[in-house]
């Protein structure tokens, strides 16, 4: 025979050890929501920051998504960076991102690539597409 001491009154240790794991689980769940919305909004500044959404992955991602994309970027910041490895942060492959470049150089978008130096005598080289008549 099992005798529990009562805490509070109408309260067995058992129905404070269930309350106990009731608060962690709901605690756990707060964490991982929080989590995920810290995660969403960094994709969105990432892609903020590039001037690229995440509509681009959830239409599916075609090439003419992507020109319009580009073309969006370019109208906000007069030209962007569409280097090798920008395609990751799009979310797209790296051959979709020449394929829109083409379609863009053949509207008139130019296509340059500029040394930039980056520390002591190092340079690297980054694409620019810019606007037509730039």
């Amino acid at each position: 025979m099992t005798t529990e001491k009562k805490l509070f009154p109408g309260m067995t240790q058992e129905k404070i050890d269930n309350a106990e794991k009731v608060a962690k689980i709901k605690a756990a769940q707060k964490a991982m929501v929080e989590e995920t919305k810290r995660k969403e909004q960094q994709k969105k500044k990432a892609h903020s920051k590039y001037g690229f959404s995440l509509a681009e992955k959830i239409l599916g991602g075609g090439v003419l998504a992507t020109v319009e994309t580009l073309k969006a970027a370019v109208e906000k910041d007069k030209y962007i960076d569409v280097s090798k490895g920008v395609n990751q942060y799009m979310g797209i492959s790296g051959q979709k991102l020449i394929n829109a470049r083409k379609i863009l150089e053949q509207e008139g978008y130019t296509c340059e690539t500029m040394n930039i130096k980056t520390s002591g005598s190092n340079y690297t080289n980054v694409q620019v597409l810019a606007k037509p008549g730039t």
